[in-house]
């Protein structure tokens, strides 16, 4: 049996996004061996009643989750006003946990949902963040597009803030897709996080 088990993952319910079906990423980490598998729609957590039940009935582990998009105030229906909006993975360790993702995704669709999609704030994460792992994004997070323009301060300082809310709970995630510029932003990533004493 694998150990390594896959965090970040979209389904059919991530539209437009991605066309990967529950039950086939399912079959697909039993064919894997692995222990267990995360569904990380974006903004959603539309997939999770069938993605458990799945999970359950072919012997891994579900690991709930939701990717959220983060921008400064959740309130503001202009752009400028918003701020930039940058991705975060949320990850269930327990029933608090699951009823934060629950609170997070319907929060970002009642108060955040100018621009396209939910978005939750800082403020939001600070008041969900018991019982929460905290992934800090792939190529749209905050981390990720200031270490691909060189500014490592600024890399820095997304982590920093994110550190302050989730303490512990925070890993700096890294992602191999075979794309040119995604080995020296690993490397970056890996620096920050040796830096800030948080784990990958």
């Amino acid at each position: 049996m694998s150990t390594f088990v896959h965090l970040h993952n979209y389904s059919e319910y991530s539209l437009l996004i991605s066309p990967t079906r529950i039950k086939d990423l399912v079959e697909s980490a039993v064919r894997e061996g692995a222990p267990a598998i995360a569904l990380t729609d974006r903004g959603n957590l539309f997939g999770a009643y069938d993605f458990h039940q799945r999970c359950v009935a072919a012997g891994i582990r579900p690991i709930h989750g939701l990717e959220v998009d983060v921008v400064r105030d959740r309130w503001a229906e202009s752009p400028g006003a918003r701020g930039e909006s940058h991705e975060l993975v949320l990850l269930a360790m327990d029933e608090t946990g699951w009823r934060n993702l629950m609170q997070l995704s319907s929060r970002g669709f009642l108060d955040g949902l100018h621009g396209g999609g939910p978005h939750v704030d800082p403020e939001l994460l600070r008041t969900h963040r018991e019982g929460l792992l905290c992934l800090s994004g792939g190529p749209r997070s905050a981390m990720i597009r200031r270490l691909r323009e060189g500014d490592v301060p600024a890399a820095r300082a997304a982590l920093l803030e994110l550190q302050e809310i989730f303490g512990a709970d925070l890993f700096v995630e890294i992602q191999n897709h075979g794309l040119g510029w995604e080995q020296p932003v690993r490397e970056g990533a890996a620096e920050l996080a040796r830096e800030l004493g948080l784990r990958l």
